[in-house]
């Protein structure tokens, strides 16, 4: 009986050690689970919260969107979350890598935009910031996507600086800022300066973001001065290649004209003319208006056309109907380790100009790759070559419509105006054989960086910019059989390298409610200009045009040109959130430029903006249909350096200054002061107070 009892109890405990052995393993083993949660675009996505269900287990992704956490069995479901995102819940089974793209939420979605040297959440920015998106940049079809802004940008001004095929527009953001400087904007393309006319196709262009205010654009320094405009091209995504088409045709036409009177209109008035010059010698004087043959008896010249029914409207003959094309052929995919996106782009302009015309060609490349798991390195190049023919406009609208510029043979009349020869034909400046000019254009554009992120909230990265213009500019006047005077032609090469090397430290602290974003950073920047041109009279062939000045005979001149400036900074900014309702910006930037006096080419230039989230306040959270009410107010200092490098130094001229002693001796050449020295010249500052109030609804 004792000895049943203890093989039972023996039983007993063999089962129970048993049973505890074989759940040992549920209880302590633990799976390691690893991966990266992206956007829809590819791009890794930070602060994304990762839980175990049912746990307190938890982490949130890196700066790069990677996490790693242990969960305890296969049968853990993860819950991948994020404000703006839709949440994810994915079981863990045999996994152990497992990557997830999240969606946008696009009801509690909040904006992101591109601000001084990194990007903001567009409920905390306290700057006035305008965002144009993609939809809104390809709408608009133009050879330059500045033309995208108009209308899209409150205190954004665009004017079209010519008619011609091209052309670039003149951008004037809240006014002017400079007495006698440049007033147009920087324009950031993909983190780096780009200046110059905006020649990217804008099927190429992400978002163009606008900075306007002081606040916002004090970051910049004196670049910042005349307002911000940023773009940032498309860029690649894991996943499949994917390979666009884009193509669009148009018509330009001029709208509307100025009136010039027809035959019947202009020989109304010569007739008025005369017979009130006739009373008034002879009041008298009976006007036969069926008599129109007296009226040129002082304008012999314009009896041929009266007597052969001649009608010509010069300005409707001086243009013509243009048109555009516009070709772009894109590349984008890639995957964990590497994103890539290209593009090839063709764009044609004829002009309303007879040989007004603009072609572009355009290869874009960007690069992104994940080296390691902590260093990322990139690289953004765009090569545009455009050639530019600019024609002559000459409307004539002041000749007769009784004169005709062709003669009964189709041969161009030189002086159709009037027989004293004073007026050359203006269908003469629209024959290229004749009058000639071209403006050729390769820019190349390069951004390269290298991004390492230390902790989970810092990142340093450090880029380099080259931008290389090489630009030949020519123009050519010949003389038409029958005309007087001497043919004339000149070209100018410009060659212009600037580079661009900056260095920053950025991140971002969550600590409960409280949320600090600051970017620190230094900034060198280098320009170097050099000119060379030559122009010449009388050459001796004409179809040589501007490409043969050596056979120019009279007036040869060679000019030369080199302009060097350089400019470093020291910058910073510091972003505070308080419950996402409460917000404060404070910028810094001191700045030093060569072309400025010695003693004066520092100088420090701060900015600070506060904003209050008022739709996030408990008074307001029942209010539904009210999405946005933001309050803010800012003030900052800008300056402006843009004057010539060497304006500070006093110049001397010898034209016209010679000095004569004695008859027979042989003038000596003399100097004289051009322009006075200044060693007091300093940076010309803006203050700007800004107020705004953004709101939405619905939304």
């Amino acid at each position: 009986m004792i000895l049943t009892r203890l093989l039972r109890k023996q039983r007993f405990v063999f089962l129970s050690l048993f049973f505890i052995l074989i759940s040992v393993p549920g209880v302590f083993a633990q799976i390691n689970v690893t991966g990266k949660v992206t956007s829809s675009t590819g791009e890794g996505l930070p602060g994304v919260n990762v839980v175990v269900n049912g746990t307190n287990t938890g982490t949130t992704t890196d700066l790069d969107g990677n996490y790693s956490i242990e969960v305890k069995s296969q049968d853990a479901i993860l819950t991948f979350s994020m404000v703006g995102m839709l949440s994810e819940e994915i079981p863990v089974k045999t996994q152990t890598v497992i990557n997830v793209t999240l969606a946008e939420d696009l009801v509690g979605l909040e904006e992101v935009v591109v601000v001084g040297y990194g990007t903001m959440k567009k409920g905390d920015v306290t700057g006035a910031v305008s965002s144009i998106s993609e939809d809104d940049i390809t709408a608009t079809k133009t050879a330059n996507a500045i033309q995208s802004i108009q209308g899209k940008a409150a205190g954004v001004d665009l004017i079209r600086n010519s008619g011609r095929a091209g052309s670039g527009y003149d951008v004037l953001i809240r006014g002017a800022s400079s007495l006698s400087g440049n007033t147009d904007p920087l324009y950031i393309v993909d983190g780096a300066y780009y200046d110059g006319t905006v020649d990217i196709d804008p099927n190429d262009i992400a978002s163009i973001d606008i900075l306007k205010d002081a606040s916002a654009t004090a970051i910049y320094g004196p670049r910042g001065a005349n307002g911000v405009i940023i773009i940032t091209t498309k860029k690649g995504a894991s996943g499949k290649p994917t390979v666009s088409f884009n193509f669009y045709g148009g018509i330009t036409s001029p709208l509307g004209s100025v009136p010039v009177m027809n035959r019947e209109q202009y020989l109304k008035y010569l007739g008025d003319v005369n017979w009130i010059q006739s009373w008034q010698s002879d009041p008298t004087a009976v006007r036969d208006s069926a008599d129109e043959t007296w009226i040129f008896s002082a304008r012999p010249w314009e009896q041929y056309g009266y007597d052969h029914g001649t009608d010509y409207n010069w300005r409707k003959g001086a243009l013509r109907n243009g048109d555009q094309q516009s070709y772009n052929l894109g590349f984008s995919g890639g995957n964990d380790k590497l994103t890539y996106s290209a593009s090839l782009d063709h764009y044609t302009e004829n002009g309303m100009i007879p040989n007004d015309n603009f072609k572009r060609y355009g290869v874009r490349l960007n690069l992104e790759a994940d080296l390691t798991k902590h260093i990322k390195a990139g690289i953004n190049s765009l090569v545009n070559y455009t050639v530019n023919e600019r024609g002559q406009f000459q409307a004539g609208q002041e000749i007769s419509p009784l004169i005709s510029p062709y003669d009964t043979m189709g041969n161009l009349i030189p002086y159709p105006k009037s027989p004293d020869e004073d007026f050359l034909n203006p269908r003469i400046y629209q024959d290229r054989d004749y009058h000639f000019r071209e403006n050729r254009l390769t820019r190349a554009f390069t951004t390269a960086y290298l991004e390492f992120s230390f902790l989970r909230w810092l990142k340093f990265k450090s880029s380099f910019n080259g931008n290389i213009n090489y630009k030949r500019e020519g123009q050519f006047n010949g003389i038409y059989p029958g005309t007087n005077g001497l043919s004339d032609a000149n070209t100018k090469i410009t060659q212009n390298l600037q580079w661009v090397w900056q260095n920053l430290l950025s991140g971002t602290k969550n600590m409960g409610e409280h949320t600090i974003q600051f970017t620190l950073g230094s900034e060198t920047f280098s320009d170097r200009v050099e000119m060379d041109s030559v122009s010449g009279q009388d050459l001796t062939l004409n179809n040589s045009q501007f490409y043969d000045l050596g056979g120019a005979s009279q007036n040869i001149v060679v000019n030369s040109d080199l302009i060097i400036k350089t400019r470093v900074a020291v910058l910073g900014r510091l972003h505070y959130t308080y419950a996402n309702k409460y917000l404060l910006t404070a910028t810094f930037r001191f700045d030093g430029a060569s072309q400025l006096a010695d003693g004066h080419k520092w100088d420090i230039f701060p900015a600070v903006s506060v904003g209050w989230n008022v739709q996030k306040e408990n008074f307001l959270k029942n209010v539904s249909f009210l999405s946005l009410l933001k309050l803010r107010a800012g003030w900052g200092v800008t300056g402006n350096e843009s004057i010539h490098p060497y304006s500070t130094l006093g110049a001397l001229t010898n034209d016209p200054l010679y000095y004569e002693f004695g008859i027979q001796e042989t003038p000596a050449l003399g100097y004289r002061p051009d322009n006075a020295p200044n060693p007091l010249l300093t940076w010309e500052k803006t203050k700007g107070w800004n107020y705004g109030v953004d709101w939405g609804l619905f939304a």
